[in-house]
């Protein structure tokens, strides 16, 4: 800036204190906001032109969408932090591990971003010992690591400060580093500074906004935010730019031509000092953008006529446009694009050039950037609407040249995207959005994402013209949106504003299509939806009609995504009522996925990769339902490792929740608390959410029985609550009956408590019953007749009791989220107080030969904390034993073992 650094003294100190804490070894969280133009980026280049502690790294986000922009500016800041040799090799040692982790990484490198790109060449070229796999062994979490990247760079080589700049555009990814980053920078010499514009918080769900407002919730970030500049800063500026000497009439000019805005200022002193206009000629009533407008004009004014036309196409095009595309649509010569674009860099005030050593792909080449936001803003708003839609579609045709079309990246169909949406090509819009989303889909991307991307389809198909290639065109959308958004389902009580609405829809437009195979996708995604809005059976009667549809004669090939679909759905539903029947459609599912991993319809099918990784993970909880822990613990570890391989959020904070039920079933409680509290940490639904409050009501039980009560009660009252918002049938029974268990756990002596206790069992009986939905039926009867029994009502518990213990004897003695040993248990002591000695003794029995068959399968220290620290077990031995000893059985009827 030729007038020099004015003003800012306040925000400047909060900079230099901030790095002042760095070098006493002490970072943190800085956030840096204002609205475009208002000196945002030159605070912090002046900040790091002036000061003299921590080393300055900078990065600046692209945009939130997109597959290559995963991790973008965390993967800039390791990148420019290694500088030094040591930097680097320790880099090239962390990626190594990954690399080794997940063979596939180097397919996976859009999925994780370019910030591993680096790494991963580093790492190829360099190869690397088996002592250096030793550093991250087999953790190979992607966001973990690069947030230990950046610890470690801090750490191993002095005070760093890392500066996110167009911190509006940060990708989800990109945040959840930053989260697990947040806890760690109080003792490491570390600092984040966000630098966004304040228009962000009006963008509710934003990942910023949900990232800086969790940050402000646990005191972990500091806020500066900038306003306009006073009159005596622009009167500082314009005397130190020699235009106005002491004038004070034209200082008051100049300030209410600006407004306090720096961006203005500087251009309207530039443009003076060029004599090329008056401070006059600007209308005082104009508004910030209009003023910058004229300014901006006037020095448009001193360019070549093909000059301006360059930048009106490469605004069109974006912030950041590419030489080869601008020569494409402009239809003149590489040397003349050249040379004109080289004519305006070097004016130094609109465009810069943007340094691409690694750049591979055509449209990588000779990329600029403009200088400021507003200038493209600008330039792109005085093309009137014809020819923004001729540009938009020309620079559409121009990238898929360059980018061969349907070949292209991730990133490159999302720019295409929104070229055709602004050339008035819905259609063309939508089908790559779900290019990009299918992409990110197939490379385990943030689902999150996904969603966001196929819902931006769907909207743009619902504008363009229809027929049957649009209605195929839905079906593919509303199948992947439904697929990737199951985590943050609600139903709706407008089922035709919910997920039921959505998939009805793509029931209905199958039908019309009239095909087998698109048939069969829409029932299944209808059958999956019924399960959460509706329950078992609506969903299992959908789902068994396809599946008869599907072997007739007109049906679907043996060989065929859509039949492992519909097998892999119906497989896991039936285990909720039906466990080996359902074991057995999911193993048929298994050994189809098996015969057709090869086929190109495999291999470019987004939902049938959603749904494998989901049947992999439910294996691992048919196992826990069966009984088999040891099977389970091994399958759902090494699920959660893969997830966090992957860093996909949305698919692990719910393997994270079955890992965790299987370690309380085992007795490793704080284990399990440790698994909730990381997969709350990772639900990102702004409002009510069914896993959030399922992930919730688990811990509570974990604190239930790891004692610490007073925790539990609390917890499990607000879970039940946001699950109860959601209405998903699914998951509210097992939060509310985990909450009437702390109810009667908690009880004894407190008649109010069990009374609720025992309303909330009967009322969930009453409404499982209805929905079919056993599993939490069954436990349902069980818990009235425990509260019953601590009431006094023995005769009205003894009902309940065999309710329970008939319906899971029907079932062949295993359901899903049942623990026969319990049910078998808590129905002896009914027995028992009935004076039922016989009765009660061979319940005992069958509960100890579950805890048995259960404990064969786990090694011999867990076996040994499974029958010991898990407190029914205990209680079913000793009254065993009692049995045993002295003929009968000798447990008091109090509280129930916990």
């Amino acid at each position: 800036m030729t007038g020099g650094f004015v003003d800012r003294i306040e925000e400047s100190g909060v900079l230099t204190a901030f790095a002042g804490r760095l070098m006493r070894g002490s970072g943190g969280m800085l956030a840096v906001e204002g609205h475009a133009g208002t000196g945002k980026s030159e605070l912090i280049k002046e900040f790091e032109r002036t000061q003299a502690g921590p080393r300055v790294v900078m990065a600046r986000c692209h945009g939130q969408d997109g597959a290559e922009n995963s991790y973008g500016p965390i993967s800039d800041l390791l990148t420019r932090a290694a500088t030094e040799q040591s930097a680097r090799g320790r880099w090239r040692r962390r990626a190594a591990p990954l690399l080794r982790a997940a063979p596939q990484l180097l397919e996976l490198v859009p999925t994780v971003g370019p910030a591993l790109r680096a790494g991963v060449e580093a790492v190829q070229h360099r190869g690397g010992s088996e002592s250096e796999d030793v550093l991250l062994g087999q953790a190979g979490r992607v966001a973990r690591a690069l947030a230990d990247a950046l610890v470690s760079a801090a750490r191993d080589h002095g005070p760093l400060l890392c500066v996110i700049d167009d911190a509006e555009r940060i990708d989800p990814s990109s945040c959840l580093v930053l989260d697990y980053l947040s806890e760690q920078l109080p003792t490491v010499p570390l600092g984040i500074i966000l630098v966004h514009r304040s228009t962000v918080w009006e963008t509710e769900g934003h990942p910023l906004i949900s990232l800086l407002r969790k940050f402000r919730s646990r005191r972990q970030v500091q806020t500066i935010r900038l306003k306009r500049l006073p009159a005596s800063a622009v009167a500082q500026y314009a005397r130190g730019r020699g235009e106005t000497g002491t004038d004070e009439e034209v200082l008051a000019r100049v300030d209410g031509l600006v407004g306090g805005h720096p961006l203005l200022l500087v251009q309207l002193m530039d443009l003076r000092q060029e004599n090329a206009t008056k401070a006059g000629t600007l209308n005082l009533d104009d508004n910030t953008l209009d003023a910058v407008d004229a300014v901006v004009r006037e020095r448009l004014d001193l360019l070549p006529p093909d000059a301006r036309r360059l930048l009106e196409i490469a605004a069109t095009q974006g912030t950041v446009f590419s030489a080869s595309v601008v020569r494409e649509v402009s239809g003149l010569s590489d040397e003349e694009v050249w040379a004109l674009l080289g004519e305006v860099e070097r004016r130094g005030d609109l465009i810069e050039a943007v340094s691409t050593p690694m750049a591979q792909e055509p449209t990588e080449a000779g990329r600029y950037r403009f200088s400021h936001g507003i200038l493209q803003l600008l330039l792109y708003r005085r093309q009137n609407d014809h020819q923004r839609r001729d540009r938009h579609r020309a620079v559409a045709s121009a990238l898929e040249r360059l980018g061969e079309g349907a070949a292209a990246t991730g990133d490159e169909s999302l720019q295409l995207a929104r070229h055709y949406r602004g050339a008035g090509d819905a259609r063309k819009a939508a089908e790559y959005s779900y290019l990009a989303a299918q992409r990110m889909a197939r490379n385990g991307s943030a689902l999150t994402e996904v969603s966001v991307l196929c819902a931006r389809a769907l909207s743009d198909l619902r504008a363009a013209p229809g027929g049957p290639e649009s209605d195929r065109w839905a079906l593919r959308v509303l199948e992947l949106l439904l697929v990737a958004s199951e985590s943050s389902w609600q139903a709706a009580e407008d089922a035709e504003a919910g997920v039921l609405g959505l998939a009805e829809e793509a029931a209905r437009t199958a039908q019309r299509i009239g095909e087998p195979t698109l048939q069969a996708r829409a029932a299944f995604l209808h059958g999956k939806i019924l399960l959460h809005t509706q329950g078992v059976t609506a969903s299992t009667t959908v789902l068994h009609k396809a599946l008869e549809h599907a072997d007739a004669d007109d049906g679907l090939p043996e060989e065929s995504p859509e039949r492992f679909l519909l097998l892999a759905e119906y497989g896991a539903q039936l285990t909720q009522r039906d466990l080996a029947a359902g074991l057995q459609l999911m193993r048929r599912a298994d050994l189809l996925r098996q015969t057709l991993a090869s086929s190109s319809a495999w291999v470019n099918d987004p939902v049938t990769a959603l749904v494998e990784r989901q049947l992999d993970k439910q294996f691992g909880v048919s196992a826990l339902d069966a009984g088999d822990l040891g099977s389970a613990h091994q399958r759902l570890t090494a699920s959660v490792e893969q997830l966090r391989i992957r860093a996909v959020a949305d698919e692990l904070h719910p393997a994270l929740n079955y890992l965790a039920q299987t370690l309380t079933a085992m007795g490793e409680y704080a284990l399990a608390e440790a698994a909730l509290h990381e997969a709350l940490d990772l639900v990102r639904t702004p409002g009510p959410s069914a896993w959030r409050a399922y992930h919730r009501s688990l811990l509570g039980r974990a604190f239930l029985l790891h004692d610490k009560r007073e925790q539990a009660l609390g917890l499990l009252r607000s879970a039940a609550d946001e699950c109860d918002r959601t209405q998903i049938v699914s998951i509210g029974p097992l939060v509310r009956n985990y909450l009437a268990e702390a109810l009667i756990v908690l009880g004894a002596g407190d008649r109010r408590r069990l009374a609720e206790a025992e309303e909330i069992s009967v009322a969930t009986a009453d409404a499982c019953r209805a929905a079919g939905t056993l599993r939490s039926e069954v436990t349902a009867w069980s818990l009235a007749g425990r509260a019953r029994l601590l009431l006094g009502s023995v005769d009205s518990a003894r009902h309940a009791g065999e309710q329970a213990v008939t319906l899971l004897q029907q079932a062949g003695g295993h359901l899903p989220a049942v623990t026969a040993e319990e049910i078998y248990y808590h129905h002896s002591r009914t027995l028992t107080a009935l004076g039922e000695s016989a009765g009660s003794v061979r319940l005992l029995r069958a509960a100890n030969e579950e805890i048995q068959r259960k404990a064969a399968t786990l090694g011999p220290a867990a076996r040994a904390r499974f029958l010991t620290a898990v407190a029914v077990n205990r209680a079913i031995a000793e009254d065993l034993a009692a049995h045993q000893a002295e003929g009968r059985h000798t447990r008091p009827n109090d509280a129930a073992p916990d």
